[in-house]
């Protein structure tokens, strides 16, 4: 058995740092903020048609009053109606034809923000298989027309700048996320995630839910041998030792940080079921005790 240093793992895990967000190095999760990433709000008056699309951002458009017949190439009409929103992929055109006066918000974002976007993988992934892109609206909860009540406040008065505007992006996408059913989350974001989510994205979106390798290849929806060569390729190991090392890192961070937790806490927290499963793990990653271990971590810088 090779053990493995307190000191080599924490200096190991600032190349690692993707693999857990929460570590204390990682700098801000927030990208740069896109200048066209934005809000745009459209007065709709009946028989005026709206285009949109054909370039390169996604458009989120929230019907906030009124009612529309959205038309998009090779699909059918749809009706969207008040209080529903709708994803326009990148590249397609749709023409609104409003059936009277209304109001309708445009999100233009060209991905869902870094700050969300692994909880969006993470929720959604499990979905994604049993669902395609119809193009349809979905109802908006409350919570969420209110705040784009109050962006339209903000248009109104011409303070929506620049950096209101990114900060009012992000808590819309946290609103959908938390309190959209995930049948309409899908919906949306289907064409989007789909495009985006490649191996290791995915990998790193569901580790810490996973017990073991075959929890990671069942995620995958590989066969056992693709799944193996794949992961070597993006991780330089195998599923099985990447596992231990996340855990291991895990502990250390845990028994580092959360100091007023007792050893039996940590060892729950970290996912196991019995402190003699916690002592047998902690002696055969590092040949020391979770005691042992915090005394350590905590000399550490």
């Amino acid at each position: 058995m090779t053990h493995v240093h307190p000191n080599a793992l924490w200096s190991d895990s600032m190349d690692q740092a993707g693999y857990l967000p929460e570590w204390p190095q990682i700098s801000s999760m927030f990208r740069g903020y896109n200048h066209f990433n934005r809000f745009e709000l459209k007065r709709l008056k009946e028989n005026e048609k709206i285009e949109e699309g054909r370039d390169s951002y996604y458009r989120l458009l929230f019907l906030v009053r009124g009612k529309a017949t959205l038309r998009m190439l090779k699909e059918k009409s749809r009706i969207i109606s008040e209080n529903e929103c709708v994803l326009l992929p990148t590249g397609t055109t749709g023409n609104l034809y409003p059936t009277g006066n209304g109001i309708l918000i445009i999100l233009l974002f060209d991905a869902i923000p870094e700050v969300c976007e692994r909880k969006y993988q993470s929720f959604l992934y499990p979905y994604l298989s049993s669902y395609e892109f119809r193009g349809t609206g979905v109802t908006v909860p409350p919570v969420i027309m209110n705040s784009l009540l109050s962006i339209l406040r903000y248009m109104d008065d011409d303070i929506l700048t620049a950096e209101l505007s990114s900060i009012k992006q992000q808590e819309i996408f946290v609103l959908l996320l938390h309190y959209m059913h995930p049948k309409d989350l899908i919906s949306l974001f289907c064409p989007l995630l789909k495009k985006k989510l490649s191996f290791k994205e995915l990998i790193l979106a569901h580790y810490q839910k996973a017990h073991s390798a075959k929890d990671l290849l069942q995620i995958s929806g590989l066969k056992r041998t693709s799944f193996d060569k794949k992961f070597r390729e993006n991780f330089g190991t195998s599923a099985h030792q990447w596992l231990l090392k996340q855990r291991a890192l895990l502990v250390c961070r845990k028994l580092k940080d959360d100091k007023t937790l007792s050893i039996e806490q940590v060892g729950k927290m970290c996912g196991f079921n019995s402190s003699t499963h916690f002592v047998r793990f902690c002696r055969q990653q590092f040949n020391c005790t979770p005691k042992e271990l915090r005394r350590h971590v905590e000399l550490m810088k």
